[in-house]
């Protein structure tokens, strides 16, 4: 794709000018005073810009006291000063006050404010504040060190067109978000509305099913085939960059390897207690490791994927949380919890329907990820190609 925005995306530079980043940016260290902290409604600090978005969209609770004082404007830029390599970097349509591990950048006459955020927003603008971060742990970097960065700059009305292009891409990402939200809204509505209209249940105990859990002890050295750790074990995909590759000992040759249709069921990790997915890989043989229980259904009565549906309903999380062993942070469930898990006895009629709902909710739900990491991936390509 990289190639294609090149081949494509072609805009004549001639007229375009090589100035400083402090030739059209301001930092504002503007404090407000006491007596004016009751007049203010947004409060954001650090944990509120989100990574590689271009409009801030989350603040703190104006109740909460706060020991923030530096005052930004409607369309500044927040720049997350602090650990610059998480590209934390968003444009403010309210004024309100920030942290100091915050830059406030406002744009210059000669800059469209409008698009400072996509210029700051730049992979050559985070590896050169990340170059001149200076601290251990917690690095920071300071205005006058990226006074310095060269940013080629179109004239005034070219800049205005330019943010045009970048707001509406960005507002395409946007709705393409809502979507999902939208759609995961109805896929959750649907199984709790299945749960509640339904009057007859059983006990997970009374389904036919076989259960085993992961691999407790492995030979590490990398081998061909591959074990999913509760850390990649999600509803809709796995975590592909979490699966490890090892090497099977004869202790080991004797598990059972995964096969498509099981359902795995995180029983414990931090985060992860709780969280399900329906196997569905071919491509190699896999394993789970020991956090992960396998349950295989064996039982005429249920479809299998039925079963993992109704695993995600907010009835079976509360029985999770109700059956749930051990001190905080290293809770788990055992399979005598999970044998209580009260299941919907359904016909396997109707069954078939709602699984066949869900799963055209879920391709909806995967099509829109895709839209959106393509919108994306076009929105980044431009900006760094440009910038």
């Amino acid at each position: 794709m990289t190639e294609i925005i090149k081949k494509k995306f072609s805009v004549d530079k001639s007229k375009w000018n090589l100035v400083n980043f402090e030739d059209v940016v301001i930092e504002s260290r503007e404090i407000i005073k006491n007596d004016d902290l009751a007049k203010i409604k947004y409060i954001v600090g650090l944990e509120h810009l989100d990574s590689e978005n271009y409009e801030l969209k989350r603040f703190a609770d104006p109740e909460k006291p706060t020991t923030f004082r530096k005052r930004f404007l409607i369309n500044d830029v927040l720049f997350g000063r602090r650990r610059a390599y998480l590209k934390k970097a968003a444009q403010a349509k309210f004024s309100g006050i920030c942290s100091g591990d915050i830059t406030v950048m406002r744009a210059k006459e000669n800059l469209s404010s409008e698009l400072l955020p996509f210029i700051v927003n730049n992979d050559n603008f985070f590896d050169y504040a990340v170059k001149h971060s200076a601290g251990g742990l917690s690095p920071r970097v300071k205005f006058k060190d990226l006074a310095k960065y060269n940013v080629l700059l179109p004239p005034k009305e070219e800049q205005t067109k330019l943010a045009e292009l970048f707001w509406s891409i960005d507002k395409t990402t946007n709705c393409i978000e809502c979507n999902i939200k939208s759609l995961n809204e109805y896929f959750f509505s649907l199984i709790e509305f299945f749960v509640k209209d339904t009057k007859n249940f059983i006990n997970f105990a009374d389904v036919k099913s076989e259960f085993f859990k992961g691999i407790t002890n492995y030979n590490r050295e990398p081998g061909n085939l591959r074990l999913l750790p509760s850390g990649c074990i999600f509803p809709r995909k796995l975590k592909k960059e979490n699966i490890k590759n090892f090497y099977s000992t004869k202790k080991n040759d004797r598990l059972k390897k995964l096969i498509k249709g099981d359902i795995l069921f995180n029983s414990g990790g931090v985060g992860t207690l709780g969280r399900s997915h329906f196997f569905n890989l071919k491509d190699g043989d896999y394993f789970s490791d020991s956090f992960v229980i396998n349950l295989r259904i064996r039982d005429t009565e249920f479809i299998n994927k039925f079963i993992y549906y109704i695993f995600q309903s907010k009835s079976i999380q509360k029985q999770i949380i109700q059956h749930t062993k051990g001190t905080t942070g290293i809770t788990s469930i055992s399979k005598d919890g999970i044998d209580n898990f009260k299941i919907p006895k359904a016909s396997i009629d109707i069954q078939k329907q709602l699984v066949k709902k869900l799963e055209k909710i879920e391709s909806l739900i995967d099509l829109c990820y895709d839209n959106l990491e393509t919108s994306k991936i076009l929105k980044k390509l431009i900006i760094n190609n440009l910038f």
